[in-house]
């Protein structure tokens, strides 16, 4: 665990130094939507389970590990989702490669979309291996690292009020009055966004007998590209009152039918690091194998201007029949769903309560998962 001591710092602190500031991620919360189904059933938990190549959004070096474990060259999978953002539907489609003892790719896609017209793209490839072989007494370090690509639509009402104010001074501002309210009818807003973003990830199993762990951290570099339509801007008169040799200001906001563009780099918020273990001991003579995950995601934990948020996933998996089928439930609880305004990110805490059940046989496996007004139905196939 030496090592992997030192790389949990050293990746601390390439954090610390490369954090900037921008926007909360829209998609930020305890039951944040995955590709795999298996771990949407645990509440989100499971960053030391390994699985196929939908693990990749958990933890990227999940996968190596799957693919040496299992001896599956490759892997592919295709889903079905609703969530309660992303209501008409999800869909996702992923495979991936494992090239040797030392290295597997993996690439997903995944399109989101709304009854409101709003649409998410998601492109994930995923680069995972070996770091260091095992030893007399633990299993061996896997890294793994996803270079993701976002690019969604938002469409809603506006709902701010455009407002003509009227500012007296003196020396100073003696008073503000507002003259006039105007809310646009009809008026849609739109959000455009694209992102490039970096994850990293580590995987170590047994590091003592039947204690698997698991590190990542998610958006650890990034850059966004932000398009807004349409703009406020503001038309300003300013005069002298003659009797009282006040100065008059006037500023009077209007819309404008073009997008104010900016790019920059990612936000410190927008980083986390979850750290997890799971536990997997094998009763009734193996016939019976349980896995308890418990993670813990440290939100806001590079930037020290923010209070530190820490979102709980955790769950039960009980395997029965040879590893055939799988029953789950999952808990978490941590900051809410994104409420799909531009912007905004709820801090307050809520529970999420999730279940599924898995069919597994030596090539296909079927996963399903329910939440509240969440729902999904993936396959993986393996060979």
């Amino acid at each position: 665990m030496r090592t992997l001591l030192h790389i949990i710092i050293l990746t601390l602190l390439i954090g610390v130094l490369t954090s900037t500031t921008a926007e909360i991620d829209l998609q930020f919360g305890a039951n944040r939507s995955l590709f795999n189904y298996r771990f949407c059933g645990l509440s989100g938990s499971g960053v030391a389970i390994p699985e196929a190549v939908s693990s990749a959004t958990l933890n990227p070096a999940l996968v190596h590990n799957w693919h040496f474990l299992k001896e599956r060259k490759y892997s592919g999978l295709v889903g079905y989702e609703k969530d309660s953002l992303f209501e008409k539907n999800i869909l996702s489609t992923g495979a991936s490669a494992y090239l040797n003892d030392k290295s597997t790719v993996g690439a997903l896609y995944r399109l989101l979309n709304s009854t409101e017209e709003n649409r998410q793209n998601e492109v994930i490839i995923t680069f995972a291996g070996r770091l260091f072989d095992k030893s007399l007494n633990q299993g061996a370090v896997n890294l793994g690292f996803n270079l993701r690509y976002e690019s969604f639509k938002w469409t809603d009402p506006y709902t701010d009020s455009l407002n003509t104010l009227r500012y007296i001074y003196k020396d100073t501002l003696l008073d503000s009055i507002l003259l006039h309210r105007y809310l646009p009818p009809n008026q849609m807003r739109v959000r455009e966004e694209n992102r490039f973003l970096f994850d990293l990830g580590f995987y170590q199993d047994n590091v003592v007998p039947n204690l698997h762990f698991g590190l990542v951290f998610h958006n650890l570099l990034g850059y966004t590209w932000q398009s807004h339509s349409p703009s406020v801007n503001d038309t300003i008169w300013s005069f002298i009152d003659s009797t009282t040799n006040d100065s008059i200001v006037v500023d009077s906001s209007y819309l404008m039918s073009n997008h104010d563009k900016k790019a920059e780099k990612n936000n410190k918020v927008y980083k986390r690091m979850t750290i997890g273990i799971a536990y997997q001991p094998n009763i009734a003579q193996n016939k019976v194998t349980l896995m308890v995950p418990f993670d813990l995601e440290f939100i806001g934990i590079f930037d020290r201007d923010q209070d530190l948020k820490i979102a709980l996933h955790t769950g039960l998996e009980v395997w029965l029949l040879d590893k055939i089928i799988g029953l789950r439930f999952g808990y978490a609880r941590g900051p809410k769903h994104i409420t799909g305004r531009p912007g905004y990110l709820s801090m307050e805490p809520s529970n999420i309560v999730s279940g599924g059940l898995s069919f597994h046989f030596d090539h296909i496996a079927f996963d399903v998962f329910m939440q509240k007004q969440d729902f999904g139905i993936g396959t993986i196939l393996s060979f």
